[in-house]
């Protein structure tokens, strides 16, 4: 029968399964890619560097698939902030003080939009950078 999600298999999402398949996956992925970038790059797995060994700015995709936050929601009474995947709906913590796109915290060009008069429930956080 098959899958009533299109684009995701409940089977492989399963807590106990997805764990080894994620890690095997981006290892195989990351052995697949290694001979197509180098020598200016190098490959490797949960960390973003150059040629050179050095830290490349970091964005705040998810690192599990690499799929970009389409939304972020503020949790608990801490209101902690986590940002939700566009692609495989997970989510992650990330700092409330952080654009997700270009990872600036200068709260100079961060603000939100919301609807005049109601409480703050909704709002769309804008970045000026």
């Amino acid at each position: 029968m098959p899958t009533p999600f299109p684009g995701m298999d409940p089977y492989l999402e399963r807590a106990e399964v997805w764990e080894e398949v994620h890690t095997r996956l981006i290892v195989a992925i990351a052995d697949a890619l290694g001979p197509q970038v180098r020598p200016k790059y190098r490959v490797g797995v949960e960390q973003v560097k150059d040629a050179e060994g050095k830290e490349v700015q970091k964005r705040a995709n998810h690192t599990t698939c690499g799929a970009w936050p389409v939304l972020a929601e503020q949790c608990g009474l801490e209101q902690l902030r986590y940002l939700r995947c566009g692609l495989c709906a997970s989510s992650w913590e990330a700092d409330r003080l952080l654009c997700p796109f270009c990872i600036t915290r200068d709260f100079h060009v961060l603000g939100y939009l919301q609807v005049e008069g109601e409480e703050p429930r909704q709002r769309v956080a804008t970045c000026d950078a």
